[in-house]
């Protein structure tokens, strides 16, 4: 992020160009969503949180990653990223993506759900579930409430901790909306805030996970001539890449339901971001219409053994 401020000659608006370090390759495409891919991915997991609900995230309240202008890159590779092929940014709150598409928050419709700062929603709940308010008196004072700290008044204390725990993530969300100014994409979320929602908030359409239905759909193999060895060959291939697929896939909603297994962490999106450079599946009708993985046997790796993969994309 630090590299991405440190452009000179460069603008966020300008075509991003690609190249890792160590790896020959020229930039066509696929090698810069594979960058935005990983970036996206480190902007949600470094500066937003996630606490109680799984509805979305909040950003981590961090002046110093506010003052560094970090949230203002973010929104700058969020709106580079859905310019350019990279993945949407679907992790954000309903009331996050409100702020940023709107510059206004409804405070109406916030609720202890919306907290996902682990200390003030640890507070919530002692104050919903202590009977002596007592050890939390600074604290709750801190979050603005005025009030006695009483258990008549759980309701009114724990509204303020809402409040306090929101209304103070403002700048963040703020400066996220700074940095979507590029190609004026402010104004496109302003205009159409009901469809491009989707692109920001989970859960907002049925279908946005790559799975392995998705893929296999999607592949389009180069067979040799029906009935020869090599054909009888491939076609083993790619029944195993589906067993594999879906194997993966099942481990994968196995270990969200027991985080603590000791499973792959091999995931359905990780080996479509290696197949094709991105994780995500396209986000255009037009580009999801035409999306392929065209698939080529090299028989010479196949006969080497199982330390070769045996077919390129």
């Amino acid at each position: 992020m630090v590299q991405w401020q440190r452009q000179k000659k460069g603008s966020p608006a300008n075509r991003l160009k690609v190249s890792f370090i160590g790896e020959a390759g020229v930039d066509t495409g696929a090698i810069r969503k594979e960058f935005l891919t990983n970036l996206v991915t480190g902007i949600e997991e470094q500066l937003f949180e996630h606490r109680g609900g799984r509805n979305g995230k909040s950003p981590v309240y961090s002046m110093n990653d506010m003052d560094k202008g970090f949230f203002r890159v973010a929104g700058e590779v969020f709106s580079v990223s859905l310019a350019q092929g990279g993945p949407s940014p679907c992790f954000l709150r309903k009331w996050c993506y409100d702020v940023i598409s709107t510059g206004e928050l409804d405070e109406s419709k916030l609720s202890k759900d919306d907290v996902d700062d682990p200390e003030l929603y640890n507070l919530i709940k002692q104050v919903e579930e202590a009977s002596d308010l007592s050890p939390w008196s600074n604290t709750i004072i801190d979050c603005g409430f005025t009030g006695a700290i009483t258990k008549e008044n759980r309701d009114a204390i724990t509204r303020s901790i809402v409040l306090h725990a929101t209304l103070r993530l403002m700048p963040m969300l703020k400066q996220v909306r700074k940095g979507l100014q590029t190609y004026n994409f402010v104004e496109v979320l302003e205009a159409h805030a009901e469809l491009c929602q989707r692109f920001f908030v989970p859960g907002f359409t049925d279908d946005e996970k790559t799975d392995a239905d998705f893929i296999i759909q999607n592949i389009l193999p180069e067979m040799s001539e029906k009935g020869t060895i090599r054909e009888a060959r491939e076609s083993a291939l790619i029944n195993f890449f589906q067993d594999f697929l879906q194997e993966i896939e099942t481990a994968g909603d196995v270990h969200e339901e027991q985080p603590e297994a000791d499973l792959s962490p091999v995931t359905v999106p990780f080996v479509m971001q290696w197949l094709t450079g991105q994780a995500h599946k396209p986000l255009l009708a037009s580009e999801l219409h035409n999306f392929k993985i065209t698939l080529k046997f090299d028989h010479e790796f196949l006969n080497s053994g199982p330390a070769h993969f045996p077919f390129s994309i």
